[in-house]
């Protein structure tokens, strides 16, 4: 069964809320706190803040339908690489098959062309920028050489060449396609990587100024949002052995901060003045995310794909409405 996700939230961007909300002055200058803090990391600006969203923005792009029916690559893999990874000459099916996949050349540019846009932008996060780059010259050598193939083949090169130009092709393709590979993911980890680290320190300037039910929520968000993306970065959710022991530590730590937001007096939600309708359905949508992740974990330590598809989709499902609740006590907060 071929599982494919869409990745509907991502939770870094909503964070970045509660900067722009509680982490400045009326002057636009980190809090005192802050100041004094020597882990704090730099918040972002208005601009920064646009800039990182619209960056999370590409990377949901990457789960969706359109991007995984990738024609190309499923063509190629099949028909021109034999069960070594080799070079086997395609017949002429193939080829008529591989010059009619021009539409996702067409997919690349257009997504080559977004990243374009939100890299060129004033505002610089240079920790971001540089692996967003280095994605992009990644995209655009395979886009290049995709279109360098099917050329190839329409212009039936290989004619007079003996396929000897296709099979320096298909190695190239081959090594492109995973150098790109390799560069989404270092791209994805910078993303998830500068959300984190902006979560942990709004979390501690809310322990630091005693905001027990907002250090409560954020500190279990920011865990949610580790397990959701080192769970869902996976292609087909196929773990090796490490990656799921990693996903257990995740979901153990997970666990712990989930125990925190379930144990948080009304008192201090109230205090705090905060949605408290919103946060009971955090707390209820959370019990049930525990427990799919559980199940998910189960399911894939038993290799059994079709109910970790079914657990996957669940979980985002649940995710989607607690990162909904969430949005709003952001927005009240402000």
């Amino acid at each position: 069964m071929k599982c494919k996700l869409k990745k509907y939230i991502i939770l870094g961007s909503v964070l970045f809320l509660f900067v722009a909300s509680c982490n400045r002055n009326e002057n636009g200058e980190t809090s005192k706190e802050a100041k004094n803090n020597k882990e704090v990391v730099k918040m972002p600006d208005k601009d920064q803040i646009e800039k990182y969203s619209e960056y999370a923005e590409l990377k949901k792009v990457t789960f969706t339908e359109e991007w995984n029916d990738n024609i190309f690559k499923e063509i190629f893999q099949k028909e021109f690489i034999d069960a070594a990874g080799k070079y086997r000459k395609p017949s002429n099916k193939s080829i008529q098959k591989i010059v009619e996949a021009e539409d996702t050349v067409v997919i690349f540019e257009d997504y080559i062309k977004d990243i374009e846009k939100v890299l060129n932008k004033d505002s610089k996060i240079e920790e971001l920028d540089k692996e967003a780059k280095s994605f992009l010259e990644a995209l655009i050598n395979e886009k290049n050489i995709m279109k360098e193939i099917i050329d190839y083949y329409k212009k039936k090169e290989y004619e007079k060449d003996s396929f000897k130009k296709g099979e320096e092709l298909a190695a190239k393709y081959i090594e492109a396609t995973a150098e790109k590979e390799k560069a989404y993911d270092i791209y994805s980890q910078a993303l998830d990587s500068f959300s984190i680290k902006v979560g942990k320190n709004i979390y501690e300037k809310s322990v630091s100024e005693g905001k027990k039910a907002t250090a409560n929520m954020i500190d279990y968000m920011n865990e949610l949002n580790k397990f959701s993306g080192a769970a869902f970065n996976k292609e087909n959710l196929k773990f090796s052995d490490q990656e799921l022991k990693n996903l257990k530590e995740i979901y153990v730590s997970m666990e712990k901060t989930y125990k925190n937001l379930e144990n948080t007096s009304n008192s201090d939600i109230e205090k705090e003045k905060i949605d408290k309708e919103e946060f009971e359905k955090i707390r209820k949508d959370s019990s049930e995310l525990m427990e799919t992740a559980k199940k998910m974990l189960e399911s894939t330590e038993k290799n059994n794909q079709k109910d970790t598809a079914v657990f996957a989709s669940k979980f985002l499902n649940t995710y989607s409405k607690t990162v909904d609740s969430y949005n709003i006590i952001v927005l009240n907060s402000k």
